[in-house]
């Protein structure tokens, strides 16, 4: 159901249209334009290098006598 605000400002809309057909205007929305997409770059880096890596052992706990 339609609120009586829609009803309203449908029959202003619409006798508003017809006022103006009468002396030869139309009322008629411009198209639309499609909004025009951005360009995007992509800032692409090369994979970080593997390391080196050496294992390093700890060194043995002093035995306690």
């Amino acid at each position: 159901m339609q609120t009586l605000t829609d009803i309203v400002a449908s029959v202003i809309v619409h006798s508003s249209a017809v006022a103006f057909s009468h002396f030869g205007v139309t009322l008629e929305a411009p198209p639309a334009e499609k909004p025009v997409p951005a360009e995007r770059t992509i800032a692409r880096t090369a994979a970080p290098a593997k390391l080196n890596t050496v294992a390093v052992k700890a060194p043995p706990a002093p035995k306690v006598a």
